[in-house]
């Protein structure tokens, strides 16, 4: 994607062990890119203040060494023109107001690895920027380390869903990368077309079989229409499932192989409200790689 600014959101996890390096190399190699480490402070009981310096009882103090690391971490990960923001804050808020003041279009996060509590595995801070951040959201499983060869959208027939494509076509024209569009049709709709079919046709397994091939006809021809921005229509992959969309979206990804999902979300507050029963939430829980959280692009 073609961002100016990015914030990512330090937080020394393995998951973001290399991500500055892979964030400048591959998916924003021109955008300005701004650390942001947010962390408790600790003061002392009052009863301990007598045991240390005035001096050493200051924030700065406190401070210099988070501060230390965050510019070590800038430096492995060769992003030495990157700003870099410490504070003692909610780490939400502090990402949210920095993205704000630096105009990112980009907030970077990780998410928690497989031997932290799985229950928690995206983290308070994940959700909460999901819910309200205005940026786009990537967020980071694993350590991604070449650029994204394999690309699987998750696409509904909502405005968001040509911004989306155009994003995912932008990858594919910079990496020759191959691009599945999902789309998942809820199980009541498909009990629809499938028994406006029957009316009319033979055998169920007949009816079965049309419905899936006209599906697949009618979704890839949308597909296209919606992504005429990218130069390569041949390398679209349509596909049509029917069910729960964060379960099939997953399964999708891990048939594909895939390097990246994209997956749209429409309306600050409203789409994920409670992220662990949506569907974003969800999908961002179970992936195996990175997942982009695409938002509407906001107005000047």
């Amino acid at each position: 994607m073609n961002a100016t600014s990015v914030v990512i959101g330090v937080d020394f996890s393995p998951a973001l062990s290399r991500a500055g390096e892979w964030i400048r190399r591959y998916i924003a190699p021109n955008a300005s890119i701004t650390l942001v480490h947010a962390y408790e402070a600790s003061p002392l009981p009052s009863f301990l203040n007598g045991l240390l310096t005035e001096d050493a009882l200051l924030p700065r103090r406190q401070a210099e060494p988070i501060e230390q690391h965050l510019l070590q971490w800038r430096e492995q990960n060769r992003v030495r023109d990157a700003h870099c923001v410490a504070r003692a804050e909610p780490a939400h808020l502090l990402i949210q107001r920095v993205a704000r003041e630096v105009h990112a279009e980009l907030i970077v996060i990780g998410a928690r690895t497989a031997s932290d509590r799985p229950w928690l595995r995206l983290g308070s801070t994940a959700e909460r920027l999901l819910r309200a951040a205005d940026a786009s959201v990537l967020v980071i499983h694993g350590r991604p380390r070449g650029a994204p060869r394999k690309i699987l959208v998750a696409v509904d027939d909502v405005a968001i869903t040509e911004r989306v494509l155009g994003i995912a076509g932008e990858l594919t024209d910079r990496f020759d990368a191959s691009v599945r569009a999902l789309h998942v049709l809820s199980n009541a709709a498909y009990s629809h077309v499938l028994s406006a079919e029957a009316a009319t046709s033979g055998s169920s397994q007949e009816t079965e079989a049309k419905v899936a091939i006209d599906l697949s006809a009618e979704s890839l021809r949308w597909f296209v229409e919606l992504r005429r921005n990218t130069l390569h229509h041949d390398k679209i992959d349509a596909e049509v499932a029917h069910g729960n969309p964060a379960t099939e979206i997953l399964a999708a990804a891990d048939r594909f192989g895939a390097d990246l999902i994209i997956i749209g979300r429409y309306g600050i507050g409203r789409v994920v409200p409670a992220v662990l029963g949506s569907v974003v939430g969800s999908v961002v829980h179970g992936a195996k790689c990175p997942v982009l959280v695409v938002s509407e692009e906001r107005e000047d």
